[in-house]
Order: structure tokens, then C-alpha cells, then sequence
């Protein structure tokens, strides 16, 4: 008789498993498809509207929990709502206008970051407000894109997030600490829509005349170094790292934007860039004491 080896053994009972697992799970459709058939005969509309009753009693039954274990009926009924606003469109064939969509969620997730003095839920909020106002981010096939849905949309959520970064930089500067707990979302969202907006603007293939190009670059510059500034002295470090980040990318940037550039010329300008952003990368590894505060990850 032949024996076994260790591994075949251990194959033969995970295959043992897989088919207990695959009777099992037949044995159950056979004796519990009535179920299937009993759900699938329950109009939708009760399934979005017990949705909407879980969404809220999960917010309420908060109360009923001490302050460490909060947060997860909170988010999660936050979360759920935000949801269920989704998947009511989907069912009612709605036009998905998503300026309303985060604009009721704005509302929401504020009174209740406000009611339970949640700074998480504060976050999200300060995400909707954002994303009200047009700034926008998506799952794509294979990447992620982040940005503004027009060019409409584009000038409102950068001014938005500047006007929303300052304020809540001279609430922390003064220490008001009213709207604590929106301000670390106000301040990550605002940076990074602001300083997002402020690179596109800047860019040549923006569009626009000479004359606004230069004016650009002279606001991004300044910008960029108030971000370093203001970030640095006050501790800052959603500013510090977010416009410490795309200010360097703003910098790696430009050289490419020279007009009228050789195929000898723009390998130059990327031997250049590259080499630079090389010997950088290489020093901000071997300090990264230093570095560290002003990266946005």
C-alpha cells in the first residue's frame, strides 16, 4: 500500500471540505429556495424603505452605546443612508443629480457629526459640502480620477475649498474650537480641492492668454509657500502636506511647459527632471524626519 505524503493528505482533506461545503450548500437551495422565490415576490419598495428605517435606527441606537463603541452604528448608518439615496434612484429611474445627492447628505452627516460631536462623520460631511459644489472622485478601469465635473464646477470647488481652508485655519490659529469637528475634513478637503484647482489652473494646457498664465503662476508660487508657512508654524498638517505635495508637482511640472520644445530639447528637459527628482527622492529617504510632514500620504 502506498503511502501519502503530508501534502497530499492535507489536498485530499481540502477537497473533502470543498465537496461537504458544495453538498451543503445544494441540500439548502433544495430545502430553502421557497424563501428565494417568497423575497423576490416582496415589492422593492419595502426593501428600500426598511433601508432607510435600518439607516436611522442605526444613527439612534448611537445612544445606547459608550463612547468608544459609538462610532461604528454612526458611520455605518451614515454610510447607509448615503446609500439608500443611491439606490432609490437606481430604482425609480431618477435623473441623478449629484449636487442634491451631497447636498442633502451635507445636512445629514452635519447635524450628526454636531449631535454625537463626531469628528469622523464631520469628515465625511466636509465631503459631501465639497462634493455639492462640484469636486468630484470616481472608480475608473484600472486608476482612480479625482477632480472637477466642468469647468463651471472647477471654479466654484477651488474657491470653495480656499474660502473653507482659510476659515478653518483662523479658527485653529484663534483656537475657536465651535466647528471642531469638521476641521480636520475641512481642512484636508479644502487644501486638496484648492491646491488640485490651482495646479490646473496653472497649467499651459489649461488654456487661457499669456497674461493670465503669468498672473497663475505668480498665485500658485505664492500659495505653495503659504501652504509651506502657514503649515509649518501652526502645525498644520493637512495644509503642510497637501500643498507641500502639489506645489512639488507643480515644480516638476513646469520645465515641460516650454514652448516649442526638440525631441533633443524635451529629452533634456526629462534627463533633468528626472536626475533632480532622482537625487531628491534619494535625500528624502535618508530623512525623512524631515520630509515627512510635507507629504500628503
Amino acid at each position: 500500500m502506498l503511502k501519502k505524503s503530508p501534502q497530499a493528505r492535507i489536498q485530499l482533506i481540502g477537497s473533502l471540505f470543498v465537496l461537504r461545503k458544495g453538498y451543503l450548500t445544494f441540500l439548502l437551495f433544495k430545502w430553502f429556495g421557497w424563501l428565494r422565490e417568497l423575497f423576490l415576490h416582496i415589492p422593492k419598495e419595502v426593501y428600500e424603505t426598511l433601508g432607510f428605517i435600518a439607516s436611522i435606527g442605526l444613527v439612534v441606537s448611537a445612544n445606547r452605546f459608550d463612547e468608544v463603541n459609538r462610532l461604528w452604528p454612526i458611520l455605518g448608518g451614515s454610510l447607509l443612508f448615503g446609500a439608500m439615496l443611491l439606490i432609490t434612484n437606481r430604482l425609480h429611474g431618477w435623473e441623478m443629480k449629484y449636487d442634491r445627492l451631497f447636498g442633502i447628505l451635507f445636512l445629514l452627516w452635519s447635524g450628526v457629526s454636531l449631535y454625537y460631536q463626531n469628528a469622523t462623520v464631520g469628515f465625511i460631511a466636509a465631503g459631501a459640502f465639497m462634493g455639492m459644489l462640484g469636486f468630484s472622485a470616481a472608480v475608473i478601469p484600472c486608476g482612480y480620477a479625482i477632480g472637477f465635473q466642468d469647468k463651471n464646477s472647477f471654479a466654484r470647488a477651488t474657491t470653495a475649498g480656499f474660502i473653507l481652508l482659510a476659515c478653518f485655519v483662523a479658527m485653529k490659529v484663534v483656537d475657536i474650537t465651535t466647528l471642531q469637528v469638521f476641521e480636520k475634513g475641512a481642512l484636508w478637503f479644502g487644501a486638496f480641492a484648492g491646491y488640485l484647482g490651482i495646479l490646473i489652473a496653472s497649467s499651459v494646457w489649461y488654456g487661457g492668454k499669456k497674461a493670465s498664465y503669468v498672473i497663475m503662476q505668480v498665485i500658485t508660487v505664492v500659495l505653495g509657500m503659504a501652504a509651506i508657512a502657514v503649515g509649518s508654524v501652526f502645525s498644520i498638517q493637512p495644509l503642510l502636506g497637501i500643498g507641500g505635495t502639489f506645489f512639488v508637482l507643480y515644480l516638476i511640472e513646469k520645465p515641460f511647459e516650454i514652448p516649442d520644445k526638440s525631441a533633443t530639447e524635451f529629452a533634456t528637459i526629462g534627463l533633468g527632471v528626472s536626475t533632480v527628482l532622482g537625487f531628491g527622492v534619494w535625500w528624502a529617504q535618508n530623512h525623512m524626519d524631515l520630509v515627512r510632514p510635507f507629504l500628503l500620504f
